[in-house]
């Protein structure tokens, strides 16, 4: 039976692992998407260089011929190293309410070079609005004809003492092209879209070979147009788990559960060996009480087996993820430098993560051993060991550092108001479980749109040489008839999506059964929750009930 249940411990480590090592590579799509994305922005914003060249030259002529244009427009493809896809017009009113092209250089067929008594009907709408928005350059809009995606840039000038319009004209679709050869990896695919024809796809790019399994939506705001693009990301380009750690995972954990079935094997046999003993060389009473001796004896070193399996399970889980995050920050950190983009505010970054990293390692590595020293002396009480005097801040403070990464992912800020001088001789493993239900609590209910809230934890001394501990969060909170019964098992308002009804039970439970105290809540709706939990400097001596019940 040990074996069994350490290889299905192992098994389900594994599913973690993967499933941290999928969450992980999920971050850096997103990750990819936002940087791919203010790229582009770049890449278009780049797109105005030639307009303003060409602008330059109408500022700072008297009078532009054709033959200048076209001069200037053959410098800007040089100088830029654009390929073909541009055109640049100075564009007049023709008195009938269109326009005319008085000079023309570049290869599109909407402008092509030359004067030419008409303009496309399409290019109209963005001459106008740089009249109206003179003196300042306008992008846009994006439009698509026959096939072709373009990007219009315009601004107001004159030449020879005329007002006119200089637009620029660009091929949307080959610049696209351009920038994602250079910039999108095997699995990533971008669409692009314009408030203008929210349906037209203006990348156009191939569809991904397999179903994506990470889609992620980025705006770039162009002049007050906002475009979308919606990112899709397929898994299959990339291996998104690190099969290192699994198999150390799975090799550890067979060897742990293997470990824990020889130890028990070798005990049961040594008891059946004592008790044939006893049965031959005694009387049958004795023999009797014998026998009821050793199993007894049997019966604690189970359950101390069983916890040391249990809480083992913790600070190895929380120290493998710290372990995983670290080795994923530490191969961004160097991928950055040998791109040479690293900067210093990133590496001041990775610095500070890497030591919160390495202080989760050290306290999960000190509690594994403390727990395999403690399993060694089978001879020791098991209370002994769970009850002990702690501070009050270091055990809040280890808990926040535990959920530290779940606190940041949805960006929520932590104030922590404990003084250094509280002590407790009570129990700081089911505070801790009492603690990081409250946080779950507000992860999953008080910020449903996300981060940009706040959670505060303060603790003072009251009366009766009782300890106040004050949780609060300034989430969506709750109506009264609802907080009255949040402490009722099984009673969630998120049935099905990720809520059980069961931690803030567990927590009332704990407070009343295990540290000897009371916890209450009050919340109003848009107001916030806060939990006010009073428990003894002291815990009573009658609560081992109920902590072998939560264990």
């Amino acid at each position: 039976m040990a074996l069994l249940c350490g290889l299905l411990i192992t098994v389900l480590l594994v599913w973690h692992a993967r499933q941290a090592d999928f969450r992980l590579w999920e971050q850096r799509a997103v990750s990819e998407a936002e940087r791919l994305s203010s790229e582009l922005g770049y890449r278009v914003t780049r797109a105005r260089e030639p307009l303003v060249s060409a602008a330059v030259l109408y500022l700072g002529s008297e009078e532009v011929t054709q033959e200048e244009i076209v001069a200037a427009y053959d410098q800007l493809m040089v100088a830029t190293e654009r390929q073909n896809g541009l055109s640049l017009a100075f564009a007049q009113p023709d008195g009938a309410g269109g326009y005319r092209v008085s000079q023309a250089a570049g290869d599109l067929a909407l402008l092509p070079e030359g004067p030419s008594p008409g303009i496309h009907e399409v290019l109209i709408p963005p001459l106008e609005a740089a009249r109206r928005a003179y003196p300042n350059l306008v992008t846009g809009p994006l439009f698509r004809t026959n096939g072709t995606s373009y990007l219009t840039m315009t601004i107001e000038v004159t030449n020879a003492g005329e007002p006119g319009v200089l637009i620029s004209l660009i091929d949307f679709s080959s610049l696209v092209d351009e920038v994602m050869q250079d910039l999108l990896v095997p699995g990533t695919r971008v669409e692009i879209y314009h408030p203008d024809e929210p349906r037209v796809d203006h990348a156009d790019l191939p569809p991904l070979p397999t179903a994506a399994e990470v889609h992620h939506a980025t705006t770039l705001d162009m002049d007050g147009d906002v475009w979308s693009l919606q990112w899709s990301f397929d898994a299959d380009f990339e291996t998104v788990e690190d099969r290192r750690l699994i198999w150390s995972v799975l090799v550890s954990g067979n060897l742990i559960s293997l470990l824990l079935a020889l130890v028990l094997y070798t005990l049961i046999r040594q008891h059946w060996l004592i008790q044939r003993e006893v049965d031959e060389k005694t009387q049958e009473l004795i023999a009797a009480r014998d026998l009821v001796v050793q199993r007894e004896k049997l019966a604690a070193l189970g359950g101390l087996v069983a916890g040391f399996s249990h809480e083992l399970n913790t600070p190895v889980g929380n120290g493998l993820m710290a372990a995983t995050t670290l080795q994923e920050q530490t191969q961004g950190l160097k991928q950055r430098l040998d791109d040479d983009q690293l900067k210093r505010s990133e590496l001041e970054a990775y610095l500070v993560f890497a030591q919160e990293s390495a202080s989760i390692l050290q306290r999960n590595l000190d509690r594994s051993a403390r727990l395999i020293n403690s399993f060694k002396d089978v001879a020791i009480d098991q209370t002994s060991e769970r009850r002990r005097t702690f501070s009050l801040r270091v055990v809040i403070d280890e808990v926040m550092a535990t959920l530290g990464p779940s606190i940041r992912r949805v960006n929520l800020e932590l104030e922590t108001d404990i003084p250094d001088t509280l002590q407790l001789d009570s129990y700081p493993g089911p505070l801790e479980q009492v603690i990081a239900n409250l946080v779950t609590n507000s992860l999953v209910h008080a910020f449903p749109e996300g981060g940009g809230g706040r959670l505060t934890v303060m603790a003072r001394p009251v009366s009766g040489n009782y300890i106040e501990v004050q949780y609060m969060d300034n989430g969506v909170g709750m109506p009264q008839e609802l907080a009255r019964k949040v402490f009722e098992p099984f009673f969630t308002t998120r049935m099905g999506q990720g809520g059980n009804g069961l931690g803030l039970h567990i927590a009332y439970n704990l407070v009343h059964s295990v540290l000897g105290g009371s916890i209450e809540v009050t919340s109003q709706p848009g107001a916030g929750t806060r939990f006010v939990i009073r428990i003894p400097e002291r815990a009573p001596d009658s609560m081992h009930a109920g902590e072998d019940e939560h264990d």
